[in-house]
């Protein structure tokens, strides 16, 4: 079985720091990293963390971390960037952001930041369920909590699981790591989920595995030159009449 962790967030793509990273995931049991990339980060950072990965056996996947603050904002840049990366995930701030996202089949992942009450409920939910959108429990990111702000954001987290497993919206545990440090291996994403937050094992599982590896496949496709639209692909092109 092939492992992903589709959130790691150098805070540098250097060649040292990558290969730390691509190294250390090897050795946690994966097979497939996303890169999460700045939108203004060249492309050429990328292909070398692309080109590390390769030389030691792992799958590489570009993507790209949306923060909008309105509706319109998250339209504007998803028309800038779902051409150019592989997975598109949005940081949901509000909830009129969460219900568009959640709606967009653009989007793959969505996640939350800190915040006093669940943004991802039963309307997010559906949209999501019926787009295949992940919710993605940065698992990395919540360890590092303590007191009264880790209790809050587990209460927060666990209700809008909640809301994500009963529309069966596949939920995306990461590491979120800036370096090889910060890497989990996958029994720990899934133990994390399963007895902090209450996740079947199995949904945990389920999606660092096979949705993981079927959305990059997916996304991939899409990307080619062969692709048209949902449903329209080019089977083959002529200069001739």
């Amino acid at each position: 079985m092939v492992f992903a962790d589709l959130c790691v967030a150098p805070q540098a793509f250097e060649e040292d720091v990558l290969r730390s990273l691509a190294e250390r995931a090897l050795v946690l049991g994966y097979g497939l990293l996303g890169f999460s990339l700045p939108l203004n980060e060249p492309d050429q950072s990328f292909e070398k963390a692309k080109r590390i990965c390769s030389s030691l056996g792992l799958d590489a996947s570009s993507r790209v971390d949306l923060a909008p603050e309105s509706e319109a904002e998250l339209r504007r840049l998803l028309n800038k960037v779902r051409r150019r990366f592989e997975i598109v995930a949005v940081c949901c701030k509000n909830a009129s952001v969460a219900r568009a996202a959640c709606r967009d089949r653009r989007v793959d992942i969505v996640y939350f930041p800190r915040s006093e009450k669940p943004l991802f409920r039963g309307v997010e939910a559906a949209f999501a369920a019926e787009g295949e959108t992940a919710y993605e429990v940065r698992v990395g990111e919540l360890a590092k909590l303590e007191g009264e702000g880790l209790l809050g954001e587990l209460w927060r987290v666990s209700i809008e699981l909640g809301f994500a497993c009963r529309e069966d919206v596949p939920v995306l545990p990461t590491s979120f790591a800036f370096d090889e440090f910060g890497l989990r291996a996958p029994r720990d994403l899934i133990a994390f989920c399963t007895t902090v937050l209450g996740v079947d094992s199995r949904t945990a599982k389920y999606g660092i595995s096979r949705y993981a590896r079927d959305l990059v496949s997916k996304n991939r496709l899409k990307l080619s030159s062969r692709f048209v639209a949902d449903g329209i692909w080019v089977v083959r092109s002529s200069c001739g009449h």
